[in-house]
């Protein structure tokens, strides 16, 4: 497949649609990239980190964002993270079924930086609490990375008022 974006962003209603002929696998992926592009449009204040994490999505996403005021510069691991976090949140990720919608809205964005943490560190390979139960012991499955369950749960991680506080990989291994 080709790697074509289209973006369209109107000014007024501060919207960016991702088009069917991006580099993504599919309408969910689609739609997922666009809503969390969106809520860090809508939702983040100037000039913090989450801007930066804008530019890279614009640019992995709707190929856009010429500028890099950042001077960021994406890995191969983070981009393919990146795009995996997006796939599994759209179409594998089952939280959205266990949690309210305003829980799961409010944490959208953290649980997707956590998902591209996970992938761009080859989470599969942890040696504690990854995805993959037959391979990696976890005091509960909660407490798994990519568990429905709440982010604030995985293992690793201490959140207060919905929000990630703390974040500690050195007992996963593999790393």
């Amino acid at each position: 497949m080709a790697i074509t974006f289209i973006s369209n962003y109107s000014s007024t209603n501060k919207m960016y649609t991702v088009g069917a002929s991006s580099n993504l696998d599919d309408d969910k992926s689609i739609s997922m990239a666009t809503r969390i592009i969106n809520k860090i449009k809508d939702d983040v204040q100037p000039d913090t980190s989450w801007n930066i994490l804008l530019e890279v999505l614009e640019h992995t996403f709707l190929g856009t964002s010429d500028s890099n005021k950042y001077n960021y510069q994406s890995s191969n691991n983070e981009e393919t993270g990146r795009k995996q976090a997006l796939h599994w949140l759209a179409n594998i990720d089952t939280s959205s079924n266990a949690l309210s919608e305003k829980e799961y809205d409010a944490g959208l964005l953290q649980r997707y930086a956590l998902a591209t943490i996970y992938f761009s560190t080859n989470g599969d390979e942890w040696t504690s609490c990854s995805q993959k139960e037959d391979s990696s012991p976890c005091e509960s499955n909660d407490n798994r990375y990519l568990s429905s369950s709440s982010h604030l749960k995985w293992n690793g991680i201490n959140g207060k008022n919905g929000l990630v506080t703390w974040l500690s990989q050195t007992s996963m291994g593999g790393l």
